[in-house]
């Protein structure tokens, strides 16, 4: 299987070894990752509270060239990153005169045509894969509490497969590797998990 694979500009610096982790388990599960060329920052952290065409240009440009290589579907790990790049394809898509105005400002086009998968939405396609890697034997005690935050299952109405305020696709892919999903209350917290600091 091969899918095109967006890195962003968090897993080549500070999430290195997230980087090091996803490329290492999609190789042993036979998938082969397709860089986005000459990618850019999607301007997750900062262009959508300065500018809000800036912020739909960068992602843009980026699945402007996806789609000129060829990619239907690119896999974004960072959970900001996909949300970035979803949004845009959503908001170029319903808007045809953005979608006109991005073509000028980047010198691409752009349809809306590239699906993007997050890391929750790869890993429960690839479930069989992954079951057939892993000696559940080995993990029958291990207690997992899973972190879905706010961006893996958010906005709901783009992305479809799970519940966006009780989620259960990741405790899935745990029950189903033979580990054991805990409840805790942090699960899906938002901003005011910073604020109990």
């Amino acid at each position: 299987m091969k899918i095109g694979y967006y890195p962003g500009c968090a897993l080549e610096g500070s999430s290195m070894e997230y980087s090091m982790s996803v490329e290492r388990v999609m190789k042993e599960l036979g998938v082969e990752l397709m860089a986005v060329r000459d990618w850019n920052c999607c301007g997750a952290s900062a262009a959508h509270s300065t500018n809000h065409k800036l912020s739909v240009a960068l992602p843009f440009r980026n699945l402007a060239i996806a789609k000129e290589q060829g990619l239907t579907e690119v896999f974004a790990p960072c959970p900001f990153c996909s949300k970035t790049l979803i949004n845009t394809n959503a908001e170029v898509t319903e808007k045809t005169a953005l979608q006109a105005e991005m073509k000028e400002v980047t010198g691409q086009a752009y349809d809306g045509s590239v699906q993007i998968v997050n890391s929750v939405a790869i890993f429960s396609r690839l479930i069989e894969q992954i079951s057939s890697k892993v000696i559940a034997e080995r993990l029958k005690d291990l207690k997992v509490a899973c972190y879905y935050g706010c961006l893996l299952v958010r906005p709901p109405k783009l992305l479809k497969y799970d519940e966006p305020e009780q989620p259960t696709s990741m405790d899935e892919i745990v029950k189903k590797i033979g580990a054991v999903p805990v409840e805790w209350e942090y699960r899906v917290l938002r901003r005011r998990f910073y604020s109990l600091q």
